[in-house]
């Protein structure tokens, strides 16, 4: 499944470069971002793929410095301004008769995160539109770790468990320069949570794929 999200992050930055050619700048770069700190808003950020749990409306913000041009530290902290379980899971509710949590994965749902990643930069280039605007890009991965704050709904209407977990995350994304201080951003990252010890000592995992748009102010 992870290997499926990063295939289409490679999918979703092909698409946007897709109007254009792309010309490598090895040497010389116009826009250099070492030793530049880098402030994200993402204004959208939503959740795909997941048939127990979904958290369309998000937000999330970035402080990060760029040690070199290839290799950024950034700090993230987001909010989900709206989660719930998919309708699939409540007609299985409606169904049963169990007031206890449901044996199934991946039932948490997600209220925030802070996290703290890496990102590797491995190529720098430019796009040239219709051949006379040019427009510097990067195109980067990221990796790194974070905690969440995460509820579930254990039995409807109101009664709800509210917990924390720790999760890695892994994905990759394109930058657009506007300007050599702003740049769009547009991501793909697949948060991969490690549940709270359910009752009978088991572990279970959450698989989320998030697809992040926004703006980077450099500084």
């Amino acid at each position: 499944m992870l290997f499926k999200h990063l295939l289409n992050c490679c999918l979703l930055n092909l698409v946007i470069t897709s109007f254009a050619y792309s010309e490598p700048v090895l040497q010389g770069k116009a826009i250099a971002t070492k030793n530049r700190f880098e402030i994200g808003v993402f204004f959208f950020d939503t959740s795909f793929r997941n048939v127990f749990v979904k958290h369309p409306y998000a937000a999330q913000l970035s402080a990060g410095y760029h040690i070199a041009d290839w290799l950024q530290l950034e700090v993230v902290g987001g909010y989900v301004f709206y989660h719930d379980e998919t309708n699939l899971i409540k007609q299985i509710r409606a169904l049963s008769s169990l007031s206890q949590v449901l044996p199934l994965p991946e039932l948490w749902q997600t209220k925030w995160q802070v996290g703290l990643n890496g990102q590797w930069i491995p190529f720098y280039g430019k796009l040239s539109w219709f051949s006379e605007v040019q427009t510097h890009f990067q195109l980067y991965f990221t990796f790194g770790g974070a905690l969440e704050g995460v509820m579930r709904v254990v039995d409807v209407p109101k009664n709800i468990e509210e917990d924390k977990r720790f999760a890695l995350n892994l994905g990759g994304g394109v930058r657009l320069f506007l300007t050599d201080s702003i740049a769009l951003r547009s991501e793909i990252k697949e948060s991969i949570g490690f549940n709270p010890n359910l009752k009978n000592g088991e572990r279970d995992i959450s698989w989320t794929a998030w697809v992040l748009f926004g703006v980077s102010f450099f500084i």
